[in-house]
């Protein structure tokens, strides 16, 4: 299955994204965006750093981020994809992320 994220970014930008949520979380061909609520866009992707270290290799979840403090993400093989609340959430809150922008780079 292709994740959420991959079919979004291909179908808004052309870029073909890796496959592996620690690999999108920092592509270079997106932009970092800070975990700020008033600067995080609707279509910025987030990968979670399950563990909440942030470590190499620790990054296995990646959503796209809605507005609102939603995200759109593909909760585990078997699973629909679905609209998760991450703002105020204890257990995506606790996690460290990276958000990359790639709406802008076409």
């Amino acid at each position: 299955m292709v994740g959420p994220s991959l079919y979004a970014v291909h179908n808004a930008t052309s870029i073909q994204l890796p496959h592996s949520a620690e690999l999108q979380g920092k592509d270079p061909r997106g932009t970092a965006v800070p975990r700020d609520w008033n600067r995080m866009q609707p279509g910025d992707i987030i990968a979670f750093s399950e563990d909440g270290s942030g470590a190499p290799g620790s990054f296995g979840h990646v959503g796209i981020y809605l507005g609102d403090g939603k995200m759109i993400h593909a909760p585990r093989p078997g699973k629909t994809v679905e609209i998760t609340q991450i703002r105020g959430s204890e257990y995506h809150e606790a996690m460290v992320w990276s958000i990359r922008r790639f709406a802008n780079h076409q």
